[in-house]
């Protein structure tokens, strides 16, 4: 996707160019008459916290609702972690709480999207 977007390997593309294409991509998979359906979670420059992640996935994953393909983007997980450890315990527990946010985000996403939509998670770290 980057060298069709920058035209180069070495130059990534845009967050936002990005995502176009990958929901351009996913569209062309399902068969004619399908809809498709996009959300995208930015979690850059903020610390991870559940119960304000959980609002804005129910608040976004409610719109979809009706469409057969949605795709959820969720960017800069691993950084919002890392913010919300302590120092110290970073190289420690960020593995394992990377794990389980993403444990978390995934079970919210099949317990608030719409029944009969296939729902497919990307992370961008």
């Amino acid at each position: 996707i980057d060298l069709v977007l920058a035209g180069d390997r070495g130059a990534p593309a845009s967050l936002d160019l990005f995502m176009r294409k990958a929901v351009e991509l996913a569209s062309r998979r399902g068969a004619p008459g399908e809809s498709f359906s996009m959300f995208h979670v930015n979690l850059r420059a903020r610390s991870y916290e559940p119960l304000w992640l959980r609002s804005e996935l129910i608040d976004g994953l409610k719109p979809m609702t009706g469409c057969r393909q949605s795709m959820l983007v969720v960017s800069g997980l691993r950084e919002a972690v890392q913010r919300g450890l302590p120092r110290s315990r970073r190289r420690i527990s960020a593995p394992a709480a990377m794990a389980e946010a993403r444990r978390y985000i995934d079970a919210l996403g099949s317990r608030f999207a719409a029944k009969g939509c296939k729902l497919t998670i990307m992370y961008l770290d």
